[in-house]
């Protein structure tokens, strides 16, 4: 039996009911339990909130920076008084342990929804002005292609459909929808890409990761082991026992909880001498897996860590500070950290290289990722038009 009532459509300003008639289950991986019936939305529905989005584009955009922020800034009080709350329904959904949904997930989400509305209300998002000749300049617009929030927003400008691939491929080819932004697997990525270019649309992806952490020869390796434990198995909510880690394999655990034995369940597991054509060192396991290779020198390393089709993080542990960044200037990663891992905070552009994604999230280049800018050249004076061949 779910744990939450039948999750509705939400779209101009209130709770709408889909009518595909249709639902799907979202279990919770820990128990194998169903937790909530969801909604799925038919075309029409998105239509309808694609059409609410428009009509709300125009206000919405022209409503000012400082009254924009304001809404923001309550939906980070909102999000930061239901913390826990929030936590604990993505606990359920996702099988993340709660000591990381609610100390990181709905934090930073939070942490960014602040940083974007100072951004905005600091004027960090307005256009440029260049003067080209003393009766001419240039001015740059950004128009905003969407804003996401949660509380305070005119009906329209915040709305959610749910849906399998089909909806997401209507969502991802509506002529109306300007921007697609995605997160998951590369082969889904590609054909949300492939999708959206029939349109040209703005788009932000990201994808898998195989993503290297190279200890150096100088490294304090009690420093270095902790950041490997951090990278691969901080999800799975051990982190202070590191000798359990060393055991595992294939089976599925036999010391599950009560209550959990219909769970997902795989246990955390180490290989060690591993080689660089074994599937598990080059294809992204979406688990508890660490791979543990050696090599002899910085060159061989580098090249190796490059030997990917992706490039979403990686990381490089060492006392010398600067071959750490001599080395890490060399792996061909979006998100990249020196004596840790992990931590991304809002001000702090991320993103993918590779097959691992295109354009960033977070950051101003975040933020900028959805606008368009509009260039306009004005030429004053009141003169004649002068030839398009004038030399500038």
């Amino acid at each position: 039996m779910a744990i939450y009532g039948e999750q509705s459509l939400y779209y101009n300003g209130s709770v709408q009911q889909a009518t595909s008639s249709e639902t799907f289950k979202t279990v919770n991986p820990a128990t194998g339990k169903p937790i909530v019936d969801v909604q799925k939305a038919s075309q029409s529905d998105v239509d309808a909130a694609v059409a609410s989005a428009k009509k709300a584009f125009p206000s919405w955009s022209q409503t000012p920076p400082l009254a924009r922020s304001r809404i923001l800034l309550k939906a980070v009080q909102i999000l930061r008084e239901r913390n826990d709350e929030i936590a604990k329904v993505e606990t359920h959904d996702t099988g993340k342990p709660y000591s990381e949904t609610s100390a990181v997930d709905v934090v930073t989400g939070a942490d960014v929804l602040e940083y974007f509305a100072n951004l905005v209300a600091s004027g960090g998002m307005n256009g440029e002005t260049t003067q080209l000749r003393p009766d001419a300049w240039i001015y740059t617009k950004k128009e905003a292609l969407g804003i996401y929030t949660e509380a305070g927003v005119p009906p329209g400008v915040f709305n959610i459909v749910h849906g399998d691939g089909a909806v997401g491929g209507y969502l991802t080819s509506h002529p109306e929808i300007a921007k697609v932004s995605f997160t998951g697997q590369v082969s889904t990525g590609q054909k949300v890409a492939a999708s959206a270019a029939g349109g040209m649309k703005y788009v932000t992806m990201e994808l898998g990761g195989k993503s290297p952490l190279i200890i150096l020869p100088d490294t304090d390796l009690e420093n270095a082991v902790d950041g490997a434990m951090m990278a691969n198995f901080y999800s799975t909510g051990i982190h202070n026992d590191k000798a359990t880690l060393l055991y595992g394999g294939p089976e599925k655990p036999s010391e599950i909880p009560s209550g959990h034995e219909s769970g997902f369940w795989v246990r955390p597991t180490v290989f060690t001498d591993c080689t660089d054509n074994m599937l598990i060192t080059r294809d992204e396991i979406f688990g508890p897996v660490l791979c543990i290779l050696s090599y002899s020198t910085i060159p061989e390393v580098v090249r190796r860590a490059n030997d990917t089709k992706l490039g979403l993080a990686a990381g490089v542990f060492g006392k010398n500070i600067n071959q750490c960044h001599e080395v890490i200037a060399q792996i061909e990663a979006g998100i990249t950290w020196i004596n840790t891992w992990g931590e991304s905070p809002a001000e702090m552009s991320v993103g993918g290289w590779k097959m691992s994604g295109v354009g960033v999230e977070n950051g101003r280049r975040g933020l900028s990722a959805w606008v368009r800018e509009k260039s306009t050249l004005v030429q004053g004076g009141g003169g004649e038009v002068g030839s398009v061949f004038c030399k500038l």
